[in-house]
């Protein structure tokens, strides 16, 4: 589901709940288009988030990743 239904184009800024952090998150994993998130798993981007940033993540962050992906009626 997108935020709204009248936008011709979406950026990841204008999901739900993305705010400079989640962005900074997006841009490590190489995600710079909502295009890029159809079909990803929220564990798999979490895990590889892990790897990137050498340091392990709160686990209940995967589920904000899950809500993410929803938000973009792509994931």
């Amino acid at each position: 589901m997108y935020i709204g239904l009248m936008k011709d184009s979406w950026e990841l800024k204008d999901l739900v709940s993305v705010g400079p952090a989640t962005l900074k998150d997006f841009d490590d994993l190489g995600i710079t288009l909502m295009e890029q998130l159809i079909d990803k798993d929220a564990r798999e981007l979490f895990e590889n988030l892990q790897l990137i940033k050498e340091q392990k993540l709160d686990p209940n962050s995967v589920d904000l990743y899950r809500f993410r992906l929803s938000a973009t009626g792509v994931g």
